[in-house]
């Protein structure tokens, strides 16, 4: 297993809706209480092999220390907060790679929710 700079994700339930499951990871994986939450876009991880979407929510948190408590089976370090100001050098650096949270950064980024600075 190698480490990642990522946004949380996770499984979604049956019957659990997409924004309760966003809830439900933020919660587990951050331990930030949510503000509110909104769809910002979708993504599709390999078009290659699979047909389906997933979305992508952006969440304003509370302020507060971070509590994460992952379930056992999770396998994740300390909680790294990235400011926009970083985004940029740690993305052309390669210490965030992830496809799903450089989409997420991207839609986010297109829906006007942060800027990266020059």
């Amino acid at each position: 297993r190698r480490w990642e700079l990522e946004t949380p994700r996770g499984q979604r339930e049956t019957g659990m809706t997409a924004e309760a499951a966003a809830l439900k990871e933020i919660d587990e994986e951050l331990g930030f209480k949510v503000r509110n939450i909104e769809q910002i876009g979708e993504v599709s991880g390999d078009t290659a092999i699979l047909a389906s979407t997933l979305p992508v929510f952006w969440a304003d948190l509370e302020p507060g220390p971070p509590r994460d408590h992952p379930e056992g089976k999770e396998a994740f370090g300390r909680i790294v907060e990235v400011f926009p100001p970083e985004l940029r050098t740690r993305i052309s650096r390669c210490e965030i790679r992830d496809g799903y949270t450089l989409s997420a950064l991207t839609l986010a980024h297109v829906a006007g929710k942060f800027t990266i600075p020059d």
